[in-house]
C-alpha cells in the first residue's frame, strides 16, 4: 500500500475507492469541457480583449449547453459572470489545449491538434484527473486577469472555505453575511468548479434583476472530503504548492498520478504535450523605451544574454544594467530569466 493511502482515514480510503468516473460523476466537468471543445471547434473561435475572453455574445449559448445552465438576470453578461464557463475557459488554456493564435488583426483561440490527439486517447478517468491536475498545478489564475494567492478561480481558495465553513452543508440564500464574502471566499469560479468536479453540491436561487450568480446552498461530498484530505492535508501539499519549482519538472505530476492511481486503476495515462519546435531564422523585437523605440532583427540561435546586449547597444546604455525577460509559456503561465545577477 502507497503511503498517501496509509495516510489517509479507512472511511476516506473507502469513499475513492469506490468512486466510479463518468462524464458525471462525481460532478459533469469531463461533459462540460467536451461541450466547451465542440463549443470552440475545428475553426475556432475569434476571441478578444487582453486576456483573450471568449466574445460576450455567444456566452449565453455556451451557457445554456452546460449541465447545469447558471440563471443570470443581466443585461450584458462578461464571461466571469457565468463562473463555470470561466473556471472551464482557465482549465482549457492551462492545459494546453487551447492556444490563442493571430490570424491578421485578429486573434482567435483555436485546439492544438496533437493535444486534442492526445485527449480523445484518454479514457472518462484519465480525463477527469487530467483537468483536475491542470487545475492543481497550472491553474494560474493571471490566465482570467486574477492576481494573488486567493484570487478567483484559484485551487488554493477550497481548503481556506473549508476552514472558514465548518458546517458540511452551508445554507447561503438570505444570510447576509455569508451572502457577502463567498465571492471572496472562496470566489464564485472557484466554488463552479468545485461543483463540477463534484467536490460540493451547489443549489442555485432564483436569478436577480441586475444581480451576479445566486445560490441558495452549498453541500460538500463525501468524495470532495476525501480529496481535500488526500491533497492538501500530507507531503503532496509541498509538492504542489511551494513556489519555485520549476516548469519543466515533472515530478509533482508525477506524484499525484502515482498517489491517485491506487484508488483509480482505470487512471494509466496523463495527458502529456510535447515541447513546441523552435523555428529556425531571424526573430525581430520591437522594443520601446518611452516613446523612443527601436526594431532589433536577432537570429534564434542567439541567447538572452546577446539580445540583451543588442537592446542595451540600441540605446546606448553601458552593460552594467540587469535585466529580466518575461514569457507566457504553453500553459498560459508568466515566467521570467533573470540576470545571473539577480537570481
Amino acid at each position: 500500500m502507497s503511503e498517501p493511502i496509509s495516510k489517509l482515514p479507512p472511511y476516506d480510503c473507502k469513499i475513492l475507492q469506490a468512486q466510479t468516473i463518468t462524464e458525471d460523476s462525481p460532478g459533469p466537468i469531463v461533459r462540460d469541457f467536451a461541450t466547451l471543445l465542440a463549443f470552440i471547434g475545428a475553426d475556432g473561435i475569434e476571441v478578444s480583449g487582453k486576456y483573450r475572453f471568449l466574445p460576450m455574445a455567444r456566452l449565453a449559448e455556451l451557457n445554456a449547453r452546460l449541465s447545469r445552465p447558471i440563471k443570470l438576470d443581466l443585461k450584458r453578461p462578461q464571461q466571469k459572470s457565468y463562473p463555470s464557463i470561466h473556471g472551464l475557459y482557465l482549465l482549457l488554456r492551462a492545459s494546453g489545449l487551447g492556444q490563442v493564435r493571430r490570424y491578421g488583426k485578429k486573434d482567435r483561440l483555436i485546439l492544438d491538434a496533437v493535444a486534442l490527439e492526445c485527449w480523445e486517447s484518454l479514457n472518462l478517468t484519465e480525463r477527469y484527473f487530467a483537468l483536475l491536475e491542470t487545475w492543481l498545478l497550472r491553474g494560474d489564475t493571471s490566465i482570467l486577469g486574477e492576481r494573488g494567492y486567493g484570487a478567483s478561480g484559484s485551487i488554493h481558495n477550497w481548503p481556506v472555505f473549508c476552514q472558514r465553513s465548518k458546517d458540511r452543508v452551508l445554507s447561503v440564500a438570505g444570510d447576509r453575511n455569508v451572502e457577502q464574502w463567498l465571492p471572496y471566499t472562496p470566489t464564485l469560479c472557484t466554488l463552479a468548479l468545485l461543483d463540477l468536479f463534484g467536490m460540493v453540491i451547489l443549489q442555485q436561487a432564483k436569478s436577480m434583476p441586475g444581480k451576479g450568480w445566486q445560490i441558495a446552498r452549498i453541500e460538500r461530498t463525501d468524495f470532495g472530503e476525501a480529496m481535500l484530505h488526500l491533497l492538501f492535508e500530507n507531503e503532496l501539499f509541498f509538492d504542489f504548492f511551494v513556489p519555485g519549482t520549476d516548469e519543466q519538472n515533472d515530478e509533482p505530476a508525477v506524484r499525484l498520478h502515482t498517489a491517485l492511481q491506487p484508488f483509480f486503476p482505470d487512471l494509466q495515462h496523463r495527458l502529456q504535450l510535447s515541447s513546441p519546435e523552435g523555428i529556425a531564422g531571424i526573430y525581430v523585437f520591437k522594443v520601446a523605451l518611452g516613446s523612443v523605440w527601436a526594431r532589433i532583427a536577432i537570429p534564434s540561435d542567439c541567447v538572452l544574454e546577446e539580445l540583451s546586449q543588442a537592446i542595451l547597444s540600441a540605446f546606448q546604455f553601458d552593460s552594467d544594467h540587469l535585466y529580466c525577460f518575461t514569457y507566457t509559456n504553453l500553459f498560459c503561465s508568466t515566467h521570467d530569466i533573470n540576470h545571473p545577477y539577480m537570481d
